[in-house]
């Protein structure tokens, strides 16, 4: 299955609204999906600094959208490997999986642990081997319709 989300930053509460995604690039890598019920889901332990990476390594603008899926889409740029479940311990880091992420533009090469949280399996019933990744700039005109 392939699924698009909207990753932005966010900066206190003051939030820029396009087409249901605030995109702010500033502080904490947050994404919306009402489809599940998610709002302003935090990407962090690792993921947040793979789209810092993806942001600098592919020249992105501060609007861009991630495509994601467990089989490999036309020009991805970034893959996760599955390494493990949370630990043991009961916390909510228990209850999400950690991916060792590899993002590469042709000529440069950038591996990064980053830990996926629980809204995982509103995706995927179970934590995918590979999650292939692709992203791009927003069309705004498109957005703004």
């Amino acid at each position: 299955m392939k699924y698009t989300i909207y990753p932005y930053k966010i900066q206190s509460k003051q939030l820029v609204n396009v087409y249901n995604h605030a995109l702010v690039f500033s502080s904490q890598w947050v994404f919306d999906d009402q489809m599940y019920g998610l709002e302003k889901e935090a990407l962090v332990s690792g993921t947040d600094k793979v789209l810092d990476h993806a942001v600098a390594m592919f020249k992105l603008p501060k609007k861009f959208s991630l495509t994601f899926s467990n089989e490999p889409i036309d020009s991805y740029q970034i893959v996760g490997d599955w390494e493990s479940n949370g630990s043991n311990s009961g916390s909510y880091i228990s209850m999400g999986n950690w991916y060792k992420w590899t993002l590469s533009n042709g000529s440069t090469v950038k591996v990064i642990r980053g830990w996926l949280c629980p809204a995982l399996y509103n995706y995927f019933s179970t934590p995918p081997n590979k999650i292939y990744i692709k992203v791009e700039a927003v069309n705004e005109t498109y957005l703004l319709l």
